[in-house]
């Protein structure tokens, strides 16, 4: 028995949802706003830039309400400088997580464990997948101990459409930033979207509700937008010890908006139970192909689970002063906390974490230029609770202010960045510049960024005799440069991309002889990592008709005498591609929107990465380990819009299990899913 089982729970988090409830309830007797009401004078209701497209095109245009009030978190200007996520909602595309959607970008790779509900890592640019930052809502939605980002944890539901930044305000070298989608407080009506996805032994479903209410404060009317969500899921996995059996998520949000200023208040419970087996075990010996058979496959530890418990409370208020200068300031602060535990026959690790975070934000804004000043702190305590956890209570504390510029001349967009970051183990200055210019049907960007080394909580104080810390923490710096150039001509578009990274002090974790036991290390000497790659399309965006897209990458990493850059530099592919074909058309008497696609991967013999069950990490495998083999994956997609539903149905991965193809991976040990069905569907309720 540990001494977690000897602790009462924590009530605090219940408290939290119980109130949020309370709130939602309270406000359910005030008269709903409907669009044949007049608005106030002072009210604006310009149209949100999110889009509200379905995968097979427009949605039905949903009535704006009359009472809908910009939200003042809106940047003055649009983020040009940050890359969005095929420019789709999430909840509106066949993705069951944030990572399938990820797989497609150019210049990255997706270190896809096979089963659902598994913590898949994406690497932007040949970046250590623990070191890409989340930001959702506006606060950091990495793991509190271990640091990766939590993509599983997400609410998808909600979400608009995410998008990618190079160096963002995290302080991470590359992170991806997703909030809930605008169009929420646009709406005159209730709004209810129910989402159903079954198949292969999946259960996902998620309901969400919102509706705007009218709320004088003052003597003066505002719109007070309330939304609800819930997200219940369960799978059986690829192999014994890989089921999700438990995924429970509830996100309450209440918001009033004014003209000139709103105010949010939000809470996200998250609650998830998976398997965390060790590896598949070939059935005959010298056979590694036999690791694909599914009926009477060895799984290593097929008993262990790994669960997490998380709590994120936030209240955001910001005020928009218009005038000859437009003055935008944000305030973000909120808590969070989390359980986190592996158990096994054999051991039992647990580990509560919490967290507090702020952030201040000011923008001045004319024409042609905008000013920002932003400060961003967070301090983050981490504490064991089980017996074979020894290390004392650790505090880390951390603090980044920016100063930023950005100006715009006709064509052309720059944006210079300076700012200082401190924490508990140094301080080091983080700096970006960044330019885009247009050229007749060209476009051409170059930016170039400097942040510090990402460091967690268990790189300090490791986890028992499965992960040994590091001595010495380094801060940094991290260097990168990025420059992108895309021409459009008629159904053609053409993108080229190199990312350059330079890391004088990097960090990363590594296996050991002992399959349950890694280091975190610090390497010696600048690590550089190249990729370059094509993203290109023909009639992309074509409304009907056949479409074609594919972002070939080829990686390269710097050679060195250092024994660990050795070994990073199997950890990425020389060659990976992802590629799409498909076409639109209605049929039926136009009553089916349909959109039907082949969509694949191919990658190089690499040594890729190792999956650590007990902290939930791919690390950097053993020099002479067994690389992943070169393979493909083909998956046939169909997205049906019918009327305001959309249908969903994937069969992926059709071709392994085949005589062609016994099997493939991405992760050693770890088979991808093999004939995988998955049907879903999407439907809105305007009530």
């Amino acid at each position: 028995m540990t001494r977690s089982d000897l602790e009462p729970r924590p009530r605090r988090d219940l408290f939290v949802r119980v109130a949020f409830l309370a709130i939602l309830i309270a406000f359910a007797s005030l008269s709903p706003t409907r669009a044949q009401e007049a608005a106030p004078a002072d009210s604006v209701s310009t149209a949100p830039p999110d889009t509200n497209a379905t995968i097979v095109g427009p949605a039905p245009a949903r009535p704006a309400s009359p009472l809908a009030i910009p939200d003042s978190a809106r940047s003055v200007w649009p983020e040009s400088f940050r890359i969005p996520i095929a420019a789709r909602i999430p909840a509106r595309t066949p993705s069951l997580e944030l990572t399938d959607m990820l797989r497609d970008e150019p210049t990255s790779m997706l270190y896809d464990l096979g089963s659902y509900g598994w913590p898949h890592g994406w690497s932007p640019a040949g970046l250590s997948p623990q070191h890409v930052g989340l930001v959702w809502s506006g606060i950091p939605f990495r793991d509190l101990f271990t640091g990766r980002p939590l993509y599983d944890l997400l609410p998808l539901a909600s979400a608009g459409t995410p998008s990618i930044e190079y160096a963002p305000d995290d302080g991470s070298p590359a992170g991806l930033r997703v909030s809930t989608l605008v169009d929420y407080e646009k709406t005159a009506d209730p709004l209810t979207e129910l989402r159903y996805q079954t198949g292969s032994g999946l259960q996902k479903v998620s309901g969400l509700h919102t509706q705007n209410r009218r709320l004088a404060v003052g003597g003066r009317d505002g719109v007070l937008n309330l939304l609800f969500s819930y997200g219940g899921e369960s799978a059986d996995g690829e192999y014994p010890g890989s089921r999700l059996t438990q995924g429970r998520q509830i996100y309450s949000r209440v918001k009033f908006l004014r003209p000139g200023w709103s105010l949010e208040l939000g809470d996200l419970y998250n609650k998830r139970s998976v398997g965390a087996h060790g590896g598949v075990v070939p059935r005959i010996t010298n056979d590694f192909e036999s690791i694909y058979q599914r009926l009477g496959a060895t799984v290593i530890d097929s008993d262990a689970r790994r669960s997490t418990k998380r709590n994120d409370v936030f209240a955001t208020f910001r005020r928009d002063r218009t005038g000859a200068r437009r003055n935008v300031t944000s305030a973000t602060a909120g808590y969070s906390s989390q359980r986190f535990e592996y158990r096994r026959q054999a051991d039992t690790l647990t580990v509560r974490s919490t967290a507090l975070f702020f952030k201040l934000s000011h923008a001045l804004a004319r024409t042609r230029h905008r000013l920002t000043f932003d400060i961003d702190g967070s301090t983050n305590t981490t504490s064991p609770r089980s017996d074979e956890l020894v290390f004392a209570n650790e505090t880390d504390s951390r603090l980044l202010a920016t100063a930023t510029e950005e100006i715009r001349f006709g064509a052309l967009h720059a944006l210079a960045k300076l700012g200082i970051e401190t924490r508990s183990d140094g301080t080091q200055l983080v700096a970006k510049a960044a330019v885009r210019q247009s050229f007749g049907p060209a476009l051409f960007g170059l930016e170039a960024s400097q942040t510090a080394q990402p460091i967690s909580q268990i790189d300090r104080t490791g986890l028992g005799p499965f992960l040994a810390p590091i001595d010495e923490v380094p801060i940094g710096p991290n260097r990168l440069v990025r420059t992108t150039l895309s021409v459009a001509a008629g159904p053609l578009d053409l993108t080229v991309l190199g990312t350059l990274t330079g890391n004088a002090t990097w960090t990363d974790y590594f296996a050991t002889e002992d399959p349950d036991s890694v280091r975190a290390a610090v390497g010696t000497g600048t690590l550089r990592v190249v990729s370059a790659g094509l993203d290109f399309g023909y009639r992309r965006q074509a409304q009907r008709g056949f479409y074609f897209k594919a972002q070939p990458t080829v990686f390269g990493v710097s050679k060195t005498e250092d024994a660990l850059q050795e070994l990073y530099r199997s950890t990425v592919p020389d060659f990976y591609a992802v590629a799409s074909l498909g076409m639109r058309y209605l049929i039926f008497q136009r009553d089916l929107d349909l959109d039907i696609s082949i969509r694949g991967r191919f990658w190089s013999e690499f040594a890729g990465r190792a999956f650590h069950p007990q902290s939930g990490l791919l690390v950097i495998p053993v020099e002479g380990a067994r690389p992943v083999e070169s393979s493909a994956t083909l998956d046939l997609v169909l997205t049906g819009g019918v009327r305001t539903a959309t249908l969903f149905l994937a069969y992926e991965n059709f071709l392994s299990g085949t005589s062609f193809l016994p099997g493939n991976l991405l992760v050693p040990v770890y088979p991808l899913a093999e004939k995988r069905i998955r049907f879903g569907v999407f439907w809105p309720i305007q009530n």
